[in-house]
């Protein structure tokens, strides 16, 4: 992908501006700010995430002992997403499940013919395993499975202190609202049924991560070992206009994602990974409410640049955090991008915020190319990304930028 023409003089004499209007400000210790920031904004509560913590545990057996009951197969759970992998921010109350079944014949992914990052699932008819009902052509359709597992999960919502979150009809996960109790908040939970796929992909169709990665990790990190854990595949549609797009299933290296963000560098790259999540979640306006002076400032600087610089956007603006994770892995793992473990554990957090705001920033330009870690046929992350989007948040980032740096 070719860097875009993005007007960046423009953006940074913006937010200049705002710095001379007073909306912004440099700090006179920035790394007090940085200190108040993480233990008001990011840091979670620890009693709360226990409680919370009971309360998912609890459903989740409740869910796959019911599953088990209801269905011909057994089930297991991958908990996955940033609430496990030490990289949530804000409150722990969003949650993501994976439910797995142990079909009884094999399934063997068919990657050839099929959009980057997606597969068939062609099942081996060795049983009269019901999964074979659920197939067209030998291989699982995705819609008929969904529709099967979306039936069992009604039934089982019904019954509990549940309800399902219409907000997403269309989602391939079931999204659940459970009530707690008065003191703590709702839990949001996307329960994901995903497929296993015992074998990991060759190249081109997933990167060998013994190759990929750099040689300076993590103790924690074995790329052999993650490897050998295989895949899953979820039930999320490709997007070209395809005749067989219910047989193609979309892989996900969830594992993988887990293993990487949950053992990264802990003195600097956790804690900056959600920083920016965290920045990016107050810009888009997902929260009222003031802990810190630099949430105050951020949220009045995303306010006056979206009156400024795109009075006519549809609300939100800003990218996902998937390729916030990416870039961050990459800069981290990726054996030519990366800096390695050990430059991590060296380096000030302070200045590695400040090189991956830069770093972010040119990422949004397409000066700095972040490919998918996993799948190298999905090409560069950012390729689906509005323009207003990247505009919106290179502005941010130097927002961001100026709240945790002192006036030169």
């Amino acid at each position: 992908m070719l860097a875009l023409w993005m007007d960046t003089e423009r953006m940074q004499t913006f937010v200049q501006e705002m710095v001379r209007k007073g909306i912004i400000h440099h700090p006179e210790r920035p790394k007090t700010n940085l200190r108040d920031f993480l233990e008001k904004e990011v840091t979670l509560d620890q009693d709360e995430i226990s409680e919370i913590s009971n309360h998912f545990n609890e459903l989740r057996s409740d869910v796959i002992q019911y599953l088990n009951q209801v269905t011909p197969w057994t089930w297991k759970t991958f908990s996955a997403g940033s609430y496990y992998d030490g990289t949530k921010v804000s409150r722990p109350n969003e949650m993501d499940c994976q439910l797995i079944p142990r079909l009884r014949d094999s399934v063997t992914p068919i990657y050839e013919r099929c959009e980057p990052g997606h597969c068939r699932l062609k099942v081996k008819y060795k049983t009269n395993d019901p999964i074979h009902t659920l197939c067209d052509e030998g291989c699982i359709n995705m819609d008929r499975f969904r529709s099967y597992f979306f039936d069992k999960m009604e039934k089982f919502q019904s019954q509990r202190r549940i309800k399902k979150d219409l907000t997403y009809p269309q989602s391939p996960s079931y999204r659940v609202i459970y009530t707690t109790t008065q003191e703590l908040p709702n839990i949001e939970i996307d329960f994901v049924a995903a497929l296993h796929v015992d074998k990991w992909p060759d190249f081109p169709f997933a990167n060998n991560l013994k190759e990929k990665l750099s040689s300076d990790l993590p103790r924690e990190i074995d790329p052999e070992e993650i490897m050998r854990e295989g895949s899953v595949t979820v039930m999320k549609h490709c997007k070209a206009d395809v005749p067989d797009k219910a047989l193609q299933w979309k892989m996900s290296f969830t594992y993988a994602e887990k293993s990487l963000s949950k053992h990264a560098d802990k003195k600097s790259w956790k804690p900056i990974i959600r920083i920016i999540k965290r920045a990016k979640e107050i810009a888009k306006g997902d929260t009222d409410v003031t802990k810190t002076n630099v949430t105050k400032q951020l949220r009045k600087a995303a306010k006056y640049t979206k009156e400024n610089l795109f009075p006519d956007s549809d609300g939100k603006l800003g990218v996902g955090t998937y390729p916030i994770r990416m870039l961050m892995w990459t800069l981290m793992y990726d054996k030519n991008l990366g800096l390695g473990n050990t430059s991590w554990q060296d380096r000030d957090t302070l200045d590695m915020l400040h090189v991956c705001l830069r770093c972010f920033r040119l990422m949004l330009t397409g000066k700095l190319q972040i490919l998918n870690l996993f799948m190298p046929q999905m090409g560069d992350i950012m390729r689906t990304v509005r323009l207003k989007d990247r505009h919106f948040m290179y502005v941010m980032t130097l927002v961001i930028d100026i709240l945790f740096s002192e006036a030169e």
